[in-house]
């Protein structure tokens, strides 16, 4: 490549960037003028703001006691009991050692996971097609389809950019056997498991299939003695490097029952009719879907984009037999991940008893699989195998457009349309925001704990407000890190429930008090000013005269009791 060239791609590379990052402003107003104090509406942000945190403070603290995190006390290995992002964390560590505000990192780096997504699509399919057109089009539909907001609060699930990029490296890998191709393979799929261990399973069956279909089916022979034993090597090197942050949860699976039940994961799982209602006026029409962890929406811009190039791609079959393979071997993956994420039972309709699906195999007989919870999310692979066929499909159509205006319009034209379709789907356009205390505007209360000596426990209350109080708890811990009896993540101990629901109806029953006791509880801070049963049926002055408690702070309606 000469000096010509590579400034030219250099400037396209550059103006690709910028219109992505320019579409993920859109596409996320008005959060980027807010950045340092708003957050998606709902109890997840707050969440994986504490996680994040977490995850530095141990960093700086103590790295090798990370996954005994200061909720839910007094069981260990509690980071686990959601997923631990700590490469994400990586990434946000000096935005909160620089500003101290956990926030603010939780908000540039989603920015910059958006931005990601559709750039790492934009590289994969250049490398297919040669196309920057039909590479863009295909990034904005995989970098910001309706799929991006729904989940947008959970940013574990936001490194989607990992799917394109690791099928990249897939390409060369089998194109070229260079060994900087298995050394990009090794640092991309390590990096996905300190983000997502959800993606990180998922991607073991997008790379067994890729392999498999590639060498039987394209190649249609055994791959090379010295490839099968440098792969075999490099997912060695990968699960070895994996495994410290894999071990906990399989501790908690063992130790403290962490499993889905079938129940719960049809529950959350889609049916074929979610699929169908892939825009909201045919969901609206059908009824479906019933959950946001089914909300499949792709709009119908994207499925005629795909009906088209399914077309364009059969007619042309004879003429370009190397398109022809890649995509039905995105046609197969798309279809595997498909059947996967109906969960352990394929359904038409949440009516249906359904037949056994391939997933509950994974379920039975793969470890990590049995733990998992919503695979609609199985639902980003399918979106990256339409968008694949569609950049294949497009390319080819795209080839009989000689004149540069009519490129350049269609182009334009195609790109509109998805992006006004994305920005109008309801009801997640526009994104719901709140803001959220930080720094001075903390409550004394918390400002007050961070100041105690010693390593304490507390036991904030109420617990039956709703969930979103409860992970307001949770992301207030961020100011004091204190131990606390009070968690929020995606598995509940069952000694916590337990004596929730005792705290919750019989507080000051002394059977709860000598319990509460018992759990090593130094602080009891009640919230008076928080909506709940508990406050409505429990005063202040009842608390003072229980034997028990000894009120030692007041900070407006916040009060602070020592348990004697």
């Amino acid at each position: 490549m000469n000096y010509k060239t590579r400034s030219s791609a250099i400037k396209r590379h550059i103006l690709v960037i910028l219109l992505f990052i320019v579409l993920t402003v859109i596409t996320t107003y008005p959060l980027a003028g807010h950045l340092n104090n708003w957050v998606h509406d709902g109890a997840d942000p707050y969440f994986i703001t504490w996680t994040l945190a977490w995850d530095v403070h141990a960093f700086q603290e103590n790295i090798t006691n990370i996954f005994n995190a200061n909720i839910f006390y007094p069981n260990e290995n509690t980071l686990a009991y959601s997923e631990h992002i700590i490469g994400t964390a990586v990434l946000a560590w000096p935005i909160i050692a620089l500003t101290s505000n956990p926030i603010l990192a939780y908000n540039l780096v989603t920015l910059l996971f958006f931005v990601l997504a559709a750039y790492c699509m934009y590289l994969f399919l250049y490398y297919l097609t040669r196309n920057s057109a039909v590479s863009i089009i295909g990034a904005i539909i995989f970098g910001f389809n309706p799929f991006r907001v729904v989940h947008f609060s959970q940013i574990h699930l936001q490194v989607i950019f990992f799917f394109p990029l690791i099928l990249l490296i897939l390409h060369k890998l089998v194109n070229s056997k260079k060994n900087r191709n298995f050394i990009y393979l090794i640092i991309a799929y390590i990096s996905l498991g300190y983000m997502s261990s959800h993606y990180f399973l998922m991607m073991a069956i997008v790379i067994a299939t890729f392999i498999i279909f590639y060498f039987a089916a394209i190649k249609k022979r055994f791959p090379e003695r010295q490839f099968v034993v440098k792969f075999i090597l490099s997912l060695l090197v990968v699960f070895l490097a994996v495994f410290p942050v894999l071990y906990p949860y399989l501790l908690v699976h063992d130790e403290g029952g962490y499993v889905r039940s079938y129940g719960l994961v049809e529950y959350y799982s889609p049916d074929i009719v979610d699929y169908l209602a892939f825009s909201p006026s045919i969901a609206e029409i059908i009824g479906n879907p019933n959950t946001m962890e089914k909300v499949l929406y792709t709009g119908f811009t994207v499925v005629m984009l795909f009906i088209v190039s399914i077309y364009y791609l059969i007619k042309r079959r004879l003429q370009d037999q190397k398109t022809i393979h890649i995509a039905v071997l995105y046609l197969l993956i798309g279809a595997i991940c498909f059947l996967l994420s109906f969960g352990v039972l394929v359904n038409f309709s949440n009516t249906d008893t359904g037949i056994a699906g391939p997933y509950v195999l994974l379920y039975k007989f793969v470890p990590g699989f049995d733990g998992m919870r919503a695979l609609g999310r199985f639902f980003v692979v399918v979106l990256l195998s339409m968008s694949v066929i569609i950049g294949l499909g497009l390319n080819q159509l795209f080839k009989k457009i000689k004149k540069r205006y009519l490129y350049g319009g269609a182009l334009i034209l195609i790109s509109s349309l998805l992006m006004l379709e994305f920005l109008w789907i309801p009801p997640f356009q526009p994104i719901p925001y709140h803001e959220v205390l930080v720094d001075e505007e903390v409550p004394e209360v918390y400002r007050w704990l961070a100041d105690q000596e010693g390593d304490p426990v507390i036991l904030e209350l109420p617990l039956d407000s709703n969930i979103v109080k409860t992970a307001e708890y949770i992301y207030m811990s961020t100011y004091h890190w204190k131990k606390m009896f009070n968690g929020y993540s995606g598995f509940f101990p069952e000694n916590f429930l337990e004596l929730e629901d005792d705290i919750m109806h019989n507080f000051t029953s002394p059977e709860t008090q000598s319990r509460v006791s018992g759990y090593g509880i130094n602080y009891v801070i009640v919230h008076f000013d928080v909506q709940s049963e508990f406050i409505m049926q429990t005063t202040p002055e009842e608390l003072n005269q229980l034997p028990s408690l000894e009120l030692i702070e007041q900070f407006g309606n916040d009060y602070v009791y020592q348990l004697k």
